[in-house]
């Protein structure tokens, strides 16, 4: 099981306008929220497909074993959409 502040690769297997579904390998699937990006906003937002690979960070873990992820580095400040964000999906390569 994940610790808070862990970092992870994971899958995204699902999504919807909230949030997207990503299996990071263990017992549950995660929750990373389409809000959980650097200068995200509601109208703009990452619209990643299934089966993209994700590079992030573990929220919070909860008593449930529900795993919440972010893609929010607290150090840098770079925005998802600009291509120079630390937590971001990964292009390239293979899994």
């Amino acid at each position: 099981m994940p610790r808070e502040n862990d970092t992870i690769i994971g899958v995204i297997v699902g999504r919807n306008p909230e949030f997207f579904t990503v299996d990071i390998g263990s017992e549950s699937l995660a929750n990373l929220s389409t809000l959980e990006f650097q200068n995200a906003t509601r109208k703009e937002k990452p619209n990643y497909i299934e089966g993209t690979l994700i590079y992030c960070r573990v929220l919070s873990v909860d008593h449930y074993s529900k795993v919440q992820l972010t893609c929010i580095n607290p150090i840098e400040k770079k925005a998802w959409n600009s291509g120079e964000a630390f937590f971001t999906d990964l292009k390239g390569g293979l899994i």
